[in-house]
């Protein structure tokens, strides 16, 4: 039955996290050999967000169906030039931003973002067919380490690192609402910190 499903893996990736990126989607599909959809890894023109030519065929060598994408601050509004007076003590966020291309990924029943860093070591199946339309895994964060190293709790944060996003939600209009809150929530000291700590997770 997942001959037919209509469903994309995407991923963002520079020559950084190239190895990363590779070993993450070896493990997927050595262990989701039921998979016949595309998987797109977007990678950037901007400078320091670049794949070089080595690492583009080492991913198009590892499946048949690897769309290479690539993208550009540029082409998502403000949304880079809105994070930078947000950014404090150095936090990246440019592989963050070009995530918002699968937004625009309107051809697809669903897409599954994966970040570059992740061994997947099962099934993952349900991921790809359940009914949600927009859901990832909440962030955990331990809370003391002095006193209990596996003490952790859930926080009002959802970790960007897996993401389902369903056909409703795959259009322009999402990442222009995104712009418009970054817009309207410059000038908000809440947000500041916020998006400062969390900049790759969304409440």
């Amino acid at each position: 039955k997942y001959g037919i499903l209509i469903a994309n893996f995407r991923m963002v990736v520079n020559d950084n996290f190239a190895i990363g990126a590779l070993v993450t989607l070896y493990s997927f599909l050595k262990n989701n050999q039921w998979f016949k959809g595309d998987i797109i890894i977007g990678y950037g023109s901007d400078e320091g967000c670049g794949l070089s030519e080595e690492n583009k065929e080492k991913f198009i060598n590892l499946y048949y169906k690897i769309k290479l994408v690539e993208l550009k601050f540029g082409d998502f509004y403000d949304i880079f030039e809105n994070l930078i007076p947000l950014a404090q003590g150095g936090v990246g966020f440019e592989m963050t931003v070009y995530k918002f291309h699968a937004f625009r990924l309107c051809e697809y029943d669903k897409v599954v973002i994966f970040d570059a860093d992740m061994l997947i070591i099962d099934d993952v199946s349900e991921i790809f067919t359940n009914e949600i339309k927009f859901g990832a895994l909440y962030d955990v964060k331990n809370e003391d380490f002095s006193e209990d190293l596996f003490k952790i709790r859930e926080t009002e944060y959802f970790n960007s690192g897996i993401m389902v996003i369903d056909k409703e939600w795959l259009k322009e209009d999402v990442i222009i609402g995104c712009d418009e809150i970054l817009k309207n929530g410059l000038l908000n000291e809440e947000i500041n910190i916020y998006i400062s700590n969390f900049y790759d997770k969304h409440g």
